[in-house]
């Protein structure tokens, strides 16, 4: 059970997350919007996040080299 809710979780941070780049307005939600924020909070998750960041700057700079 606790693996399904693993899951569960990572696949909603991943949908939650998409609402950076639409315009889903998560403040409607705030207890949404809430666990959003504690989510991106917990280690593993800023360190994942920090390493897609990096690979997504390089992306954009060698697009913009091309």
């Amino acid at each position: 059970m606790r693996q399904a809710r693993r899951q569960d979780q990572g696949y909603l941070f991943t949908v939650l997350h998409w609402s950076v780049a639409t315009p889903v307005d998560l403040t409607k939600w705030p207890a949404l919007s809430a666990y959003f924020s504690r989510l991106r909070e917990r280690p593993a998750i800023a360190k994942a996040l920090g390493e897609e960041r990096v690979l997504y700057m390089e992306e954009l700079t060698r697009h913009k080299a091309a």
